[in-house]
């Protein structure tokens, strides 16, 4: 059946969806894989490439397929971050990216996933398999695909995009979460106040875990993160001692976590 094609990407920010009726798709499939591409890459793959002269850290897809008759067979939203220079983090030197997409490079997606440079040319199918056979067999009736970018964040903090999924949101109630944790590490050391600092982030760690329901809310991101956030350093706390994980918490504090922003 022959599949029509529908996009929206940010062609003025250097951000472009390649679908496999572009012309330069096949030839960007040629550069992207060290094998053999898989044989189920086409039509249900497509390639964002990054012109422009920014990093994009993060970026939303949404995928939708629907039949002949105009039914919806499937919606997804699937979120991709590499946040960690927009947290603070140390960043070492010449570190591959793994998601993250460099000026004049692109990555190769499927309707759910992220698809890699070494994928194998061959899809195994076994017994266990049979939800994946209904859901190839459902997929094969899309007569219309439309997948868009609901939004892309740059290394300058920058947002660009619709935000119809609440991708902004969510990413920056992870900065807060992280931002709020590590002030207050820092102002109990100026304090003299530790143990009480960490009690306390054990305690969020501690927290019962966020259902998400059919939308999520600042607050609950927030609170999803925080946890996450709490945890990593409650255990570490737990495995090196305060006084070791002190300098490097202090060491995040400082480095400013940058603040959203949309273009």
């Amino acid at each position: 059946m022959p599949v029509r094609f529908n996009t929206r990407d940010f062609p003025e920010h250097g951000v472009q969806i390649v679908t496999p009726v572009h012309s330069s798709f096949n030839d960007m499939v040629q550069k992207y894989f060290k094998n053999s591409p898989p044989d189920t890459l086409q039509p249900f793959s497509v390639f964002i490439q990054n012109t422009g002269k920014k990093l994009m850290l993060g970026y939303a897809l949404t995928w939708e397929l629907r039949d002949s008759e105009g039914q919806i067979i499937l919606r997804n939203t699937v979120g991709y971050t590499e946040p960690g220079l927009l947290l603070g983090d140390e960043i070492p030197k010449g570190m591959k990216h793994t998601t993250a997409i460099e000026p004049k490079s692109f990555r190769c997606f499927n309707w759910n996933s992220k698809i890699e440079p070494e994928a194998v040319s061959q899809t195994r199918i076994s017994d266990s398999d049979a939800v994946r056979n209904i859901l190839a067999y459902q997929l094969s009736r899309a007569a219309d695909i439309s997948v868009s970018l609901d939004g892309v964040f740059f290394d300058d903090a920058t947002f660009v995009g619709p935000n119809e999924t609440g991708f902004f949101d969510q990413m920056q109630a992870m900065l807060r979460a992280k931002s709020d944790l590590l002030e207050e590490v820092a102002t109990a050391s100026q304090r003299g106040t530790l143990d009480q600092a960490f009690d306390k982030i054990s305690a969020y760690s501690n927290e019962p875990d966020v259902v998400f329901g059919p939308t999520f809310s600042s607050e609950e991101w927030y609170r999803y993160f925080r946890k996450a956030f709490a945890t990593e350093m409650h255990n570490k706390r737990r495995a090196y001692g305060k006084d070791i994980l002190l300098p490097d918490l202090l060491k995040s504090h400082d480095r400013a976590i940058k603040k959203l922003k949309k273009s």
